[in-house]
């Protein structure tokens, strides 16, 4: 305790912490049509794709013990950026829920089998009513660790807490099937904390998409490039009388 306040990890107190960010490779950094936040725990980018454009959005939903926001409000916060969103985009929702998920959850369709729990809690429900308004699914329950490892994503400061798994890797159903692989990391936090499996994992998943952007060129080039629409006439000539025209000319 330092002023009455608590610090986190790496010594700040709460006022001095950063808020939620999005880290991008330099490709889709130039592919960003525009980004924004929701508070300072919800994020997001759209970035130019093909065939359809990609909705990226980061969350941190807080527990459900906390008041203000409460947890409800940030699902409410959630809802809303994402009534907003095209339809023809493809939405990757990311983060820590600090919910749990139940296990085949909407007929195995939402969720797939490797979740930890066969009852979902109060904030799983209102994450999975979410799911199936906008039809995402929770690619990261669908990919079975490897033999010995466990797919929670938090371990518990107490040891008689059971682990957990309260962090998501959420796509679109449409899209669900450029999901390559998908596992938990606990590199990071072993680095951070200093000891093996504390704290949250890192869900990380490998999913095949196409970015589009034009080679050479910064936005203040492509802002300022000429329009050649003007070149264009007006009307469109069809084979015969552009033949026609041709023919005439060569006449004359």
């Amino acid at each position: 305790m330092v002023h009455g306040q608590k610090r986190d990890l790496l010594g700040r107190p709460p006022s001095q912490r950063q808020a939620l960010r999005m880290l991008l490779s330099p490709r889709a950094r130039r592919a960003v049509t525009h980004s924004g936040s929701i508070g300072s725990r919800i994020v997001f980018a759209r970035i130019r794709g093909r065939p359809f454009n990609l909705f990226f959005i980061c969350a941190y939903v807080s527990h459900r013990g906390r008041a203000n926001p409460a947890q409800s409000d940030r699902y409410c916060n959630l809802n809303g950026l994402l009534e907003k969103v095209p339809r023809r985009d493809a939405v990757f929702l990311l983060g820590d829920f600090n919910s749990r998920l139940q296990r085949h959850a909407g007929s195995g369709r939402l969720v797939g089998k490797c979740c930890m729990r066969t009852r979902t809690d109060r904030g799983g429900k209102q994450l999975e009513k979410i799911m199936e308004k906008y039809r995402l699914r929770a690619v990261s329950t669908f990919f079975q660790p490897a033999r010995g490892r466990s797919p929670c994503t938090y371990i518990n400061k107490v040891p008689s807490l059971a682990p957990s798994r309260i962090d998501y890797i959420i796509v679109s159903e449409l899209w669900s099937t450029s999901t390559r692989s998908s596992k938990v990391r606990w590199c990071p936090s072993i680095r951070r904390v200093g000891r093996a499996k504390y704290d949250h994992g890192l869900a990380a998943a490998v999913i095949r998409v196409g970015i589009l952007f034009q080679h050479g060129l910064t936005a203040e080039r492509r802002t300022e490039r000429k329009d050649v629409r003007v070149l264009s006439c007006g009307k469109k000539e069809r084979g015969d009388e552009i033949l026609t025209r041709k023919f005439n000319n060569a006449l004359t």
